[in-house]
């Protein structure tokens, strides 16, 4: 369950970035170098920090600190739309941005393998995989129709509100799991 939720109002922002930031005025090749390659680099560093603070929280920890960071992530391009677009403003929206994605990923592909049997790890994790893939799928067209019927600052505004949903999810599913299992 927490698959099929958790990035389905996170993903529709990174996947939207470029062309609003285009819509904003913002030259195609800042979008490209801050974007593709600074927001790869962020994303590289962030993926490799998960084993390093996987070792002193756990996974579900993890996982539910990092929907703040979302969030905090969302609001940021929220905030873009009531305020002028400066270009530090701009570096640390990319960055916030790219490190919740690459942060939640890394530690939500982790906790996949925590949850296949043994013998079936290949195609539970298959199978977690394509719930989260059809999740992200049906949040981009969503988001698009938000976009086209509405506006930027409408997805944005929907998508913080839904990473809201999101934190109280998982923060009551994990507790309902571990309730259940003690």
């Amino acid at each position: 369950m927490v698959l099929g939720v958790y990035f389905i109002f996170i993903s529709p922002v990174w996947m939207f970035l470029k062309p609003y930031l285009i819509a904003k005025g913002v030259e195609p090749n800042t979008v490209a170098l801050l974007v593709g390659i600074y927001g790869s680099l962020v994303a590289t560093f962030g993926s490799l920090s998960i084993s390093f603070l996987n070792k002193r929280f756990t996974k579900k920890y993890l996982l539910h600190k990092f929907t703040f960071l979302n969030i905090f992530s969302i609001f940021l391009f929220v905030l873009v739309e009531y305020y002028p677009l400066s270009f530090g403003f701009l570096i640390v929206s990319v960055t916030c941005i790219a490190l919740s994605m690459a942060l939640s990923s890394s530690i939500l592909f982790a906790l996949m393998m925590d949850y296949t049997r043994k013998e079936f790890r290949a195609i539970d994790y298959a199978m977690q995989s394509s719930i989260d893939a059809i999740g992200r799928i049906l949040a981009a067209i969503i988001a698009g129709s938000l976009i086209q019927h509405f506006s930027y600052q409408t997805m944005f505004i929907f998508e913080f509100l839904g990473m809201g949903f999101v934190l109280a999810f998982v923060y009551w599913f994990f507790k309902k799991y571990e309730t259940s299992t003690r």
